[in-house]
């Protein structure tokens, strides 16, 4: 079990990418906005419910998480460590996503 103290430090290495924010504004309606970390702290919570449940890593060494009924995110292991946001996206509007991501890795 991930105790408070794990996922603070899960939350501290979670880093937004510009692209990841610029997707997020895209892809949400305006009332939905928020501020890079405001972001960042709900992401970090929607991740830390999946990584605890158990999170299956995709082909490109990614996790997929849902954000909003209709928002996504993918997560993957930062090169120095901890993790980083790499993009957001809608699964029902972008069903060839697997072969996107690709051109993001």
């Amino acid at each position: 079990m991930v105790n408070m103290r794990d996922f603070q430090r899960l939350l501290f290495s979670l880093r937004l990418t510009n692209h990841a924010y610029e997707r997020y504004i895209e892809r949400t309606p305006q009332i939905l906005h928020k501020k890079p970390k405001n972001v960042r702290k709900e992401c970090a919570r929607a991740f830390y419910k999946k990584f605890k449940n158990g999170a299956q890593i995709d082909s490109q060494s990614g996790i997929h998480v849902q954000l909003y009924d209709n928002l996504n995110f993918i997560v993957k292991p930062g090169e120095t460590g901890g993790w980083i946001i790499l993009t957001f996206y809608r699964p029902d509007s972008e069903r060839d996503f697997e072969g996107k991501v690709a051109d993001l890795l």
